[in-house]
């Protein structure tokens, strides 16, 4: 028998866990996509109509919107990297006399292996910053248009420093490594 003090039922529940873990970040990875996508599309649609129908309570608020949809991508990745966690730290532990067999174990020591989550972390943050300085403008320009130029300078003011603190947060909370706090080896 594989593992450490891994019975016959303690083995078949960590099985029908891992599979659970598996399934559910296939399903968050399919969302992921969809929800960039979306992102991608939806938010330059949104702000397009907001500005044909003159709507410029949503034309101010459209960094907040960027960020919204930048968070949401942020959420489900790190949710994807946290069950892979939980794999690597409490499952794969107690399944696998060597843990270097297991996959979760594979991906996280082999850099290369991250290539694709670091070309999507990339264009997220790029995507979504370009969409954060146009949302600055549009919204800079929608405060001018209705409230005048001081109102503008303060939106645009407000919405630029906070630029900086938005992608620092953005690349630093990202997750592209189990890098959450581990669960402990020995006990679950």
């Amino acid at each position: 028998m594989s593992g450490q003090n891994c019975s016959g039922c303690d083995r078949e529940f960590l099985i029908m866990q891992f599979d659970s873990l598996r399934n559910e970040i296939l399903g968050i990875k399919e969302r992921l996509v969809r929800e960039f996508a979306i992102g991608l599309t939806g938010i330059p649609v949104l702000i397009g109509l907001a500005d044909k129908f003159n709507i410029y309570l949503l034309l101010l608020i459209t960094p907040i919107i960027v960020v919204s949809g930048a968070l949401m991508l942020m959420y489900e990745q790190n949710s994807i990297m946290r069950a892979g966690s939980f794999i690597r730290s409490a499952i794969e532990h107690k399944l696998l006399d060597h843990k270097e067999l297991g996959w979760e174990y594979f991906l996280e020591n082999t850099p290369s292996t991250r290539f694709a989550e670091n070309v999507f972390k990339v264009s997220a943050v790029l995507a979504y910053s370009v969409y954060y300085i146009a949302g600055t403008l549009i919204a800079y320009n929608a405060a001018l248009i209705q409230y005048g130029q001081t109102v503008g300078f303060l939106v645009a003011f407000i919405y630029s420093s906070s630029f900086l603190f938005f992608v620092y947060y953005l690349i630093k909370n990202f997750s592209i490594h189990n890098s959450f706090n581990k669960v402990d080896e020995c006990d679950i």
